[in-house]
């Protein structure tokens, strides 16, 4: 078969041949792709016309795999040639995303296989090399990905699969992560088995003083409702022992006591490592767990076990210490990522090693991957290791130390225009620190009441000056922002309807707000303690297409709704009170209005809002406002109140 492309030219009246020949076209007519390789160096051999047409090249025969497809190195698919040649058992890997260059131009297109490798043997039974044959469901994975996003949308799979195990699990890990300045951090977490629903694994990051943050993952033995009860009081007591100033030996001390105590807490692993980030510094313990992983300057190692016995055993190990520059990733672990039957422990952990420095590289599927490498070692190191399944709840929590993001400050115009320039610029800094959405909006919306004002009140009767905005992260993850003018603003009138709601809904979205105002100017600060969701979308990695915050209002009339569109800033609000006054004939006819694809939404477009609903009321007509869960215009209605629809009314609801 050496040589074989799948095509071969008939020999003739030869029966030997012309079955031959049968054979072969059979072969490269074959569904799917097949491809054939020799030796430990995968050699091809063999290749039927689907596997042809992966490949932009057409001396594919002779090549090695790694020659033909060079673009999947870290992609963890060789090895699965190298474990069946090496076992002799064949392997399976169901629906395998993978990035390929097929056509040769250096751009890589996503496909999705479902492909079987198994040895192949010569006629004197000694193992040649191995086959591989599969299916490109590409299509087919789309298609089903498509309905369940839709079932998604409906709630309709949501409601069948939640039940009170599960909503459980939820409650009792951590759902966001602190951000902090010296460090991005990410988590993830698998149960064992839709079964279960829920299991013992558990993580934490815990923000001490000075910039240094512990960090836990353990392990409790069993799966199930028992085994999360357990694994949420054993994380409770560390926790509160670690906030308390504890360092790793002496939490851990507590927390082996307190395992004595709780039924099936004994058995349980767990690796507490206390990282000081700004001077890159780490001490850590592992009670019967593996040892944390460092991805630094293209290499993993392992940090060497501390010793000491599971928790209850009442052997406490000893203290381990470790250096991390900026840019190395420490990654933490449960061992249901490394377990796999049929593979040597050793031969795991040096996958996840190998694995896990393609992906912080950016190897391992760059397309749409995450800027942040802790996102991406949460994403595709536990996507590519548990392709072939897995049978023990997975964890993983990792930590890049990276060097202190700088404040943000901006010295603008005290003028309209300056508002969306500053939520822009104030949405790229935050999205970059990996701050969720509900911060990016929570942030912006305080921002530009603060600057509204200063625009309106600061420079009143007299030429307009600057404002000056001043964000910084301190080391506990709090956010401080900061507004100065150097004008003097007037004190909001208790009178209702007038101004002076911007500084209730700023007090509404962080601590404050704090107003200093001297002879020189005014200053308004407050304070938020920032999160992000362990999943969040990792910061971007330019400056490129910030989120059009700015773009210029529209309202729109139509049959359905009057459709509102863009910023609806302190100068607009008239505006948008006159034609919204126009569309529902002064309160005389009802209006559905909607907000979905308003992009800020400031404390003069809710007065607007408020007033229309009184009105409409006093009237016995309804205004009913349509602004989905996520939208910029339902953070600011749920924040002030303000009844909203997730969707247009159908018709003649």
């Amino acid at each position: 078969m050496d040589g074989t492309t799948g095509e071969a030219a008939s020999p003739g009246n030869d029966p030997v041949g012309d079955d031959l020949a049968a054979a072969l076209r059979a072969f490269d007519e074959a569904p799917g792709f097949w491809w054939v390789f020799a030796g430990p160096e995968h050699r091809i051999v063999a290749a039927n016309a689907g596997a042809r047409a992966l490949s932009p090249r057409a001396d594919l025969i002779g090549l090695t795999a790694r020659e033909a497809h060079p673009e999947i190195e870290g992609q963890n698919l060789f090895g699965l040639l190298d474990d069946t040649l090496r076992s002799g058992t064949p392997s399976t890997a169901e629906e395998f995303r993978v990035q390929i260059d097929s056509d040769g131009d250096g751009t890589l297109e996503e496909h999705v296989l479902s492909w079987t490798v198994a040895p192949w043997h010569g006629r004197d039974g000694t193992r040649r090399g191995v086959m591989a044959l599969g299916a490109d469901v590409t299509a087919a994975v789309r298609a089903r990905q498509r309905a369940e996003d839709d079932a998604a949308v409906t709630g309709a799979r949501y409601r069948r699969t939640l039940d009170v195990v599960a909503e459980l699990q939820r409650a009792l890990l951590p759902p966001s992560l602190p951000v902090l300045p010296c460090v991005d951090l990410a988590a993830r977490y698998l149960v064992a088995g839709e079964e279960q629903a829920a299991g013992g694994d558990w993580y934490d990051a815990v923000v001490l003083d000075s910039g240094r943050v512990a960090l836990v993952v353990g392990d409790v033995v069993g799966h199930g409702l028992a085994a999360a009860s357990t694994m949420s009081r054993l994380g409770a007591v560390l926790a509160e022992r670690l906030h308390a100033g504890a360092p790793p030996a002496e939490a851990l001390a507590a927390l082996d006591g307190a395992a004595r105590r709780i039924p099936g807490a004994a058995g349980t692993t767990v690796c507490v490592a206390v990282l000081d980030a700004p001077t890159g510094r780490l001490e850590y313990c592992t009670r019967g767990h593996p040892p944390p992983l460092v991805v630094a300057a293209g290499r993993g190692r392992y940090l060497p076990g501390t010793g000491g016995g599971t928790l209850g055993s009442g052997r406490p190990g000893a203290v381990g210490t470790a250096e991390l520059d900026p840019g190395d990733v420490l990654v933490l672990f449960t061992d249901g990522l490394v377990e796999r039957p049929g593979v040597a422990r050793g031969d795991s952990l040096a996958e996840l090693a190998r694995v896990a420095v393609d992906v912080v590289a950016g190897r391992a599927l760059p397309v749409g991957a995450p800027g942040s490498a802790a996102q991406r070692v949460c994403g595709q190191v536990v996507e590519l290791l548990t392709r072939r399944g897995y049978g023990d709840d997975v964890t993983v929590l990792a930590a890049q130390v990276r060097d202190r993001v700088p404040p943000l400050r901006l010295d603008l115009p005290a003028a309209p225009a300056s508002l969306p320039l500053a939520r822009d610029e104030l949405r790229w800094w935050l999205t970059h620190l990996g701050c969720s959405e509900e911060d990016v909006l929570a942030v912006g919306l305080g921002v530009s009441e603060a600057l509204a004002n200063s625009v309106v009140h600061a420079y009143r009767g007299r030429a307009p000056g600057r404002v000056r905005v001043v964000a910084e992260l301190a080391d506990d993850g709090c956010l401080r922002v900061g507004v100065a003018d150097d004008g003097r603003w007037r004190s909001p009138s208790p009178l209702p309807g007038d101004s002076g709601r911007g500084l209730g809904m700023l007090a509404e979205v962080g601590s404050g707000p704090f107003v200093e105002r001297s002879e020189t100017g005014t200053t308004v600060s407050f304070a938020r303690r920032v999160r992000h969701p362990r999943t969040a979308a990792a910061a971007p990695p330019g400056r490129a297409a910030p989120p059009v915050a700015g773009a210029a209002l529209r309202v729109v009339a139509a049959r359905d709704a009057v459709h509102v569109r863009g910023a609806v800033e302190e100068g607009c609000a008239e505006r948008l009170r006159l034609e919204l006054l126009h569309a529902c004939r002064g309160g005389a006819v009802d209006l559905v209005l909607d907000l979905r694809e308003v992009t800020h939404l400031a404390s003069a477009g809710v007065r607007v809002l408020e007033d229309l609903l009184t009105l409409t009321g006093a009237g016995d007509r309804s205004l009913r406002l349509v602004a989905p869960t996520g939208s910029a215009a339902a953070f600011v209605l749920d924040l002030v109140e303000l009844p909203r629809l997730e969707a247009l009314p159908s018709d003649g609801s």
